[in-house]
């Protein structure tokens, strides 16, 4: 295939516009390089995490429990659109945990996550299901 067909099937085989497409995310946020820098278990059994997110003004990070999900959800924005920083993550909690539980702060640029230790589950909490009876026929 000579180099004018490649060029003639190149916009074709990526779709309409998408070749356009392309450049949108020069114009999209820019996804920080913060990241997860500790975890570590303290002796009394709590859970800390801590994130590097050097740049970010405390009422720019937001930290929320989702009860209905079992999430810690972590959120960072920084600057104005064109130019515009974000972190996300989410972790996974004990279904266990509530969210007075937890406490965060945020510290020369480190966010810190404090999970209390969980109370020992009782065993109440786990429930046995049971089989559901089928009777057998025999079919002829």
């Amino acid at each position: 295939m000579n180099q004018l067909a490649r060029t003639a099937v190149l916009p074709i085989a990526l779709g309409a516009g998408m070749f356009d497409r392309m450049f949108d995310r020069f114009n999209a946020p820019m996804f920080s390089t913060a990241s997860l820098m500790n975890q570590y278990r303290t002796e009394n059994g709590s859970v800390v995490l801590e994130y590097n997110l050097a740049g970010f003004s405390e009422d720019e990070i937001s930290v929320k429990a989702d009860t209905a999900l079992g999430e810690l959800i972590i959120k960072a924005e920084h600057g104005e659109e064109g130019n515009k920083r974000v972190f996300n993550t989410t972790v996974t909690l004990s279904p266990y945990t509530s969210p007075e539980d937890i406490t965060a702060e945020y510290v020369n640029g480190v966010l810190r996550i404090t999970v209390a230790p969980l109370e020992k589950r009782k065993e109440e909490s786990l429930v046995t299901i049971p089989f559901k009876k089928i009777e057998k026929t025999v079919d002829n």
